[in-house]
């Protein structure tokens, strides 16, 4: 009698986070950001600056610098292609994704990805399915040509505190939603791989922190990838993203790409063949 009493509860509470989704998520929008002089633009950098931790950021000014100028050394079928959605309920932003998309080497990366953690829980939970099944849409009709969406995720490292390490897990339950939204899988690349420093630190010695590659092909079967793969993401992620899409001064640009390669000989050097992944 008593579980048949638990089961009912569970059942009825069921019913009632669905009712209640339902409600809220009929208050919540997905917008993409087409314009720099957008109202919500002040709530999505307040968005980003509690999101993220300071070494994983780069300038707020720099997130939708595409919105203003644009590559003129580059043809436009060949330029970085950019998008920033953000979630609203009511009249505040709880979400936010950016992510790119490079013609030439026709990877996606998503580089930042959140849900407000002050938000309530339906709240979190409803914003979170809605801004994965945009995203899914806008690849499927803006960018459907794509090979596949790669992402970077802190490694859980020995020392953290709880709550980083389930912010960690956390990230990698929203990119896994991404990838059965696109029928796939998020393969784990087992290798060492560390953030690059952003551009604007005083120095380009050593490495960032360590970070977790995961990607999203479009096909993949098998426990392994090829090495000759994991190198144009890393060329893609390396020299397209970090090397482009962020303010650089001219005299800091020759370092900062020599610094790049340095990150990406170190990696490459490490792979055989065929890299595992999980």
């Amino acid at each position: 009698m008593g579980l048949e009493i638990i089961a009912g509860g569970i059942e009825v509470a069921g019913k009632l986070f669905e009712s209640f989704g339902g409600v809220i998520g009929r208050r919540i929008n997905i917008k993409e950001l087409k314009k720099v002089n957008d109202r919500h633009i002040d709530d999505i950098f307040d968005l980003y600056e509690r999101l993220f931790k300071a070494e994983h950021k780069i300038p707020a000014s720099d997130l939708i610098a595409w919105l203003q100028t644009q590559d003129a050394t580059e043809p436009p079928e060949e330029r970085i292609q950019q998008c920033l959605l953000f979630a609203k309920r009511k009249s505040a932003v709880v979400g936010m994704l950016k992510a790119l998309y490079c013609p030439q080497s026709r990877y996606v990366l998503v580089s930042y990805l959140g849900i407000d953690k002050q938000s309530d829980t339906i709240s979190r939970k409803v914003a979170r399915k809605m801004m994965v099944s945009f995203f899914a849409r806008f690849l499927n009709r803006k960018w459907k040509d794509s090979r596949g969406i790669v992402f970077e995720i802190e490694t859980p490292l020995p020392g953290m505190v709880k709550a980083e390490k389930d912010e960690c897990k956390a990230r990698q339950r929203l990119f896994r939603d991404i990838a059965t939204q696109q029928n796939s899988r998020a393969l784990h690349i087992k290798m060492d791989y560390h953030q690059p420093k952003m551009a604007d630190e005083e120095n380009y010695a050593g490495t960032g922190r360590k970070m977790t590659l995961m990607f999203i092909p479009k096909k993949h079967s098998g426990d392994f990838i090829a090495k000759a793969i994991v190198e144009n993401l890393l060329k893609f992620l390396l020299f397209r993203v970090y090397g482009t899409t962020q303010t650089i001064s001219a005299r800091r640009k020759e370092a900062y790409v020599k610094y790049l390669n340095s990150i990406y000989n170190l990696t490459v050097n490490q792979l055989g063949d065929q890299v595992d992944v999980e």
